[in-house]
């Protein structure tokens, strides 16, 4: 009878954070939407500028980033830098 009571539980608290994630993801995903391209890439100059100047960049042999969409930080330049740095890249597929 507890099982039971522990596997309802546990799927409707499932249930809930799922519901709870999706819905959070629609507001940043509105929210994203009305930065401008202009703040989007002085945002990503700010953040490549602080990644490649950092000193775990700096030490690593290696990195993982993702390649950017139009709604997301844009990692070009990072990837370029690391190439030119002869790190080894890890991406996504």
């Amino acid at each position: 009878m507890l099982q039971n009571y522990i596997r309802r539980t546990m799927s409707t608290s499932v249930q809930d954070s799922k519901i709870a994630k999706k819905s959070l993801r629609k507001q940043m995903k509105a929210k994203v939407a009305t930065i401008s391209q202009q703040e989007k890439k002085l945002q990503s100059k700010i953040v490549t500028g602080k990644v490649l100047n950092s000193a775990e960049y700096v030490n690593s042999k290696s990195i993982a980033l993702y390649l950017h969409m139009d709604d997301e930080i844009q990692t070009e330049d990072i990837l370029i830098q690391a190439f030119k740095d002869e790190k080894i890249c890890y991406i996504p597929r």
